[in-house]
């Protein structure tokens, strides 16, 4: 094995040596999609019908991303939505865990910067420090809140002061291809008045 793995669009990627022509806004939207928040660990009833789970119970990173985009100033809304992207080139690791694990002892965080980095240039974005501006921050935990509150078990943590206070209304979970259709659709309309390179 010498380090890649296969996307879902057929290229073979390395997480330590990412580049420009690893991008793809269609594989990062679809493997995205296919991920669910919390790693999985989502309440298997949160959405339910009264005929029982359904495919709706899963709530995707997709989902995630579209939402802080739609709840930050449209100047940050693109770098809202792909603030999450390089999970769809290593993995969706919990929060917590993330500053004690490395790839090939390269620390995860440092990983998953580059990654972000080399994603943002390829589309034309600002990689100047800080990489994400404080909005996308601010909503980012706002949306970790709300997630947690409609889609995890109520536990106390979610009330400690290292969380933030939860957005109003309740969150309705898309399909996977509907979540990967809503983050396609508005990366183009972001979009569709730059140069883009390899997409």
């Amino acid at each position: 094995m010498d380090g890649r793995a296969m996307t879902s669009d057929g290229r073979l990627v390395d997480p330590l040596n990412f580049c420009a022509e690893d991008v793809s806004i269609g594989h990062i939207a679809h493997r995205l999609a296919q991920t669910c928040r919390f790693s999985g660990s989502t309440r298997a009833f949160a959405c339910a019908r009264k005929s029982g789970p359904t495919i709706r119970d899963f709530y995707s990173v997709a989902q995630h991303s579209h939402e802080v985009a739609m709840r930050v100033d449209r100047r940050d809304r693109l770098k809202g939505l792909l603030h999450d992207s390089p999970e769809a080139y290593t993995a969706d690791i919990p929060g917590p865990w993330k500053h004690k694990v490395a790839i090939d002892g390269v620390p995860f965080l440092e990983v998953e910067r580059e990654i972000l980095l080399v994603i943002f240039e390829a589309f034309g974005l600002s990689v100047a420090d800080p990489l994400l501006p404080r909005s996308v921050f601010e909503a980012d935990a706002q949306m970790l809140a709300t997630e947690a509150r409609d889609f995890m078990p109520a536990h106390e943590v979610w009330e400690s002061d290292g969380y933030a206070k939860p957005y109003g209304g309740k969150l309705v979970s898309w399909w996977p291809p509907d979540a990967e259709l809503h983050f396609l659709r508005l990366f183009h309309e972001l979009t569709s008045d730059r140069f883009l390179g390899g997409v």
